[in-house]
């Protein structure tokens, strides 16, 4: 909605004086074949505020042409699109598995680390892939969040 002409003020309470006041209201419609938003005058109302009365110069024409109003929209249904339970499961379990696969090698490296066949896989290598593999799999973690959760946590999840 925008106001057109000359607009003065209310000095006691800072909104616009009574009778300075001229506003339009107009539908902006989307054009898909030139894929631009343009008003649509057709549509338009112009209003008259004037001594707090509102004055309606013209009529608003809705978007089917006509000047009733539109009956209420249909609930709007959300689906959420959250992650099934059989595969949130699967996939806590998957990380759960490689973590303790992770640790259970890392543990096995360190312990033998003087062996020769440990020494020829260095030591130190075979760690950081075991760490890799636990910081990659505690990814499905906060991966996993979902809607019922607060908006904050959701937010640090990702």
């Amino acid at each position: 909605m925008g106001s057109s002409g000359p607009v003065s003020y209310d000095n006691r309470t800072g909104t616009c004086a009574a009778g300075s006041v001229k506003a339009k209201v107009i539908n902006f419609l989307v054009d898909t074949s030139e894929s631009m938003i343009k008003p649509d005058l057709r549509t338009s109302a112009h209003v008259n505020v004037s001594s707090q009365e509102v004055e309606i110069l013209s009529r608003f024409l809705y978007a089917d042409g006509t000047a009733e109003r539109p009956q209420a929209l249909p609930v709007l249904t959300v689906d959420l699109n959250l992650i099934n339970i059989g595969a949130w499961a699967l996939g806590w379990i998957v990380a759960g598995i490689v973590i303790v696969i992770s640790i259970f090698f890392g543990w096995q490296t360190y312990r033998y680390r003087n062996k020769n066949i440990v020494r020829v896989g260095q030591p130190v290598f075979l760690g950081l892939l075991c760490v890799g593999a636990i910081l990659m799999a505690s990814t499905i973690i906060p991966m996993s969040f979902q809607e019922p959760m607060s908006k904050d946590t959701l937010n640090r999840g990702c």
